[in-house]
């Protein structure tokens, strides 16, 4: 596998998801992989046995998005507009969602066991970020989802795989959470109602 190849991967099926403050608040800069949690009790588990990951396959966990995501999401009145700047003042920005599909097949001697100790630590390691009130950045090779919210993460192992719960899907939101963010999704229009631009230089 050459450098770029292995960069792709590393970037977008083995460690595109990152957590925002919340239990990365004491990490310097605040932002801490997925990776540094599916990876710690994989790796002990590959030392006791002899062997260390060091091919990004032997991971314990990879990524891909899933269908569905969107990079836009409108709404508008569902009534007749006089004219097209009140149809523009109409549409209403939406949260955006992404979901991920995590597959975490054991790869590894041992995989059967770390794979029960990763998962419960990934849940509580995501629980704990969530009642802190972190967020996540979430990395696709079409855009990167930023301030997003966890909103679900449900078992979609279907009867193909030879182990149970081995495919989870992730669900994430990311809505206007800031009041940059808001501000931003103010259309032109209604901006310069807001500034109280007179009626007939609107």
């Amino acid at each position: 596998m050459n450098i770029g190849s292995a960069a792709y991967k590393l970037a977008y099926e083995k460690s595109p998801i990152f957590l925002v403050d919340g239990l990365a608040s004491f990490v310097p800069g605040k932002v801490l992989p997925l990776v540094a949690i599916t990876q710690a009790a994989d790796m002990t588990g590959s030392i006791l046995s002899g062997s260390i990951p060091t091919n990004l396959d032997d991971f314990w966990a990879t990524f891909w998005p899933m269908p569905g995501a969107k990079l836009h999401n409108n709404q508008i009145g569902m009534y007749p507009f006089a004219n097209q700047k009140t149809a523009a003042n109409a549409i209403i920005a939406q949260p955006l969602n992404i979901s991920m599909r995590m597959n975490c097949t054991p790869r590894l001697r041992g995989g059967m066991v770390t794979r029960t100790m990763t998962a419960t630590a990934l849940k509580a390691a995501l629980d704990n970020h969530n009642f802190r009130g972190g967020t996540y950045i979430v990395v696709t090779p079409s855009f990167v989802y930023e301030g997003c919210i966890l909103t679900g993460m449900t078992d979609i192992t279907t009867g193909e795989s030879k182990h149970q719960q081995t495919d989870w899907q992730l669900d994430f939101i990311q809505p206007l959470i800031s009041t940059a963010e808001a501000t931003f999704a103010e259309n032109l229009q209604t901006a310069r109602i807001t500034n109280k631009v007179p009626p007939w230089q609107l």
